[in-house]
């Protein structure tokens, strides 16, 4: 797909890459309806070969993309307007931008995960914490690493590049422009064309298996809240409506369909928000925020550089490594989103806004809606162990992948679905 290099909207959809693209897809679509035992043995093979080979790879790499994002921004090219000229304007209101830049790249994992991935590590601690108090930190401080600066660093510096030769060079909005310092003329012939692919196939599946794992959450929520039955035909008309909703959106234009709802989006999670807060143990929930804070920063270099590993070798592949490979997949379609609604802003403060603001929400949602959640369930003094005093050993029952055994599985944790808006 072309963009106008003005920011405007895609004009054509080159015919190689949609062809390609699509005629792979139908295909791993075709041999995994035509027999799934084996499609399911061999997409696993893979993963795992993956995970075990090159697991090192992809935790140094995420890291590398952290701190070189950090470092584009305080250097002196963090001055440079993503624009044609240096006297643009933001496209956006501030407001706007970080709606949408906030909604691009956490949906509806960050609003099931928020409560499900402290309870979850906190049942089942990957170490050995000394009590249940210790536990809870644990479990706090491992949810906010997987959500916080790594995956923002990912999109923060695939955004960049984009938003920069794009706004900046003038080059269409797309992944192959990233490289064209090295392709040069071949930019626009097979090479880049193949990255292009790349690109499409890293984005239909990551969406895929987003809305199937976020239409089963949704699914068991109605079933809990109003018995609704669980089964794939209500799992594939929510997958229906959420695609229809996206679809109304994108056709309404990014100024209108998108960013309305990215800031309906941002209201409502503020809203929910505010209800656990003041709902709950608000002196307590609020009191623990600076400490998770502090103990995430202080333990964010050892665990980024494997120093303080978190678990064994199972339950790293299970947890952290998918989530880096996973936001890694997300990065094509959340970069190209957030590069083009960046038009006007400095690189300075386009990458610490993807990486600062986004991560100041998550530690205040999971600081509120996980750490009431983990509270729930470590015993008081002077409390029995009730509904309010943790006595539901297990975590809550929820969605997980198949063969999984549902949420409280150990083994293979359920997947974080992220879909954008």
């Amino acid at each position: 797909m072309t963009s106008d290099p003005r920011g405007g909207a895609a004009r054509t959809i080159d015919p190689v890459v949609f062809g390609v693209a699509g005629g792979v897809v139908l295909a791993v679509l075709a041999f995994s309806l035509a027999d799934r035992d084996a499609a399911h043995a061999l997409f696993s093979a893979t993963q795992d070969w993956i995970v075990t080979n090159l697991g090192w790879f992809l935790s140094l790499g995420v890291g590398v993309f952290l701190v070189i994002s950090a470092g584009i921004a305080l250097s002196p090219a963090g001055r440079i307007r993503l624009a044609p000229r240096d006297d643009a304007t933001p496209e956006f209101p501030r407001a706007a931008w970080l709606a949408m830049l906030f909604s691009a790249g956490m949906g509806i994992g960050l609003v099931f995960y928020g409560v499900a991935e402290p309870i979850l590590h906190f049942a089942s601690p990957p170490g050995a914490p000394e009590g249940p108090a210790a536990a809870a930190r644990e479990a706090m401080r491992i949810s906010l690493f997987h959500w916080g600066l790594h995956a923002w660093g990912i999109y923060a510096l695939t955004g960049l590049a984009l938003a920069y030769f794009h706004h900046r060079r003038g080059l269409p909005l797309a992944l192959r422009s990233v490289l064209q310092p090295l392709l040069k003329g071949w930019t626009d012939r097979w090479p880049g064309k193949l990255v292009d692919v790349l690109a499409v196939f890293a984005t239909l599946f990551g969406l895929a298996t987003s809305l199937g794992l976020g239409a089963m959450q949704i699914n068991a929520g109605l079933a809990r809240l109003f018995g609704a039955p669980q089964s794939v035909a209500v799992q594939v008309t929510l997958i229906a409506g959420i695609t229809l909703c996206a679809t109304l959106s994108l056709v309404s234009g990014l100024g209108r369909g998108i960013r309305r709802l990215s800031e309906l989006n941002v209201i409502l999670a503020l809203a929910l928000w505010a209800f656990v807060l003041v709902a709950g143990p608000t002196a307590t929930v609020l009191g623990g925020i600076p400490g998770l804070l502090g103990d995430y920063l202080v333990h964010l270099p050892a665990f980024t550089l494997g120093i303080d590993p978190l678990g064994d070798a199972d339950w790293r592949t299970s947890w952290t490594l998918f989530y880096w490979a996973w936001w890694i997949s997300w990065a094509p379609f959340v970069g190209i989103f957030v590069a083009r609604i960046s038009r006007g802003r400095t690189i300075r403060e386009f990458v610490l806004a993807v990486l600062l603001v986004p991560t100041v929400a998550t530690l205040l949602w999971f600081g509120v809606l996980g750490g009431d959640g983990a509270g729930e369930r470590a015993p008081r003094p002077g409390r029995p162990r009730g509904r309010r005093g943790g006595g539901r050993d297990a975590p809550p029952a929820g969605p997980g992948p198949p063969g999984a055994g549902g949420a409280g599985a150990r083994a293979r944790p359920p997947r974080p679905p992220d879909p954008p808006p």
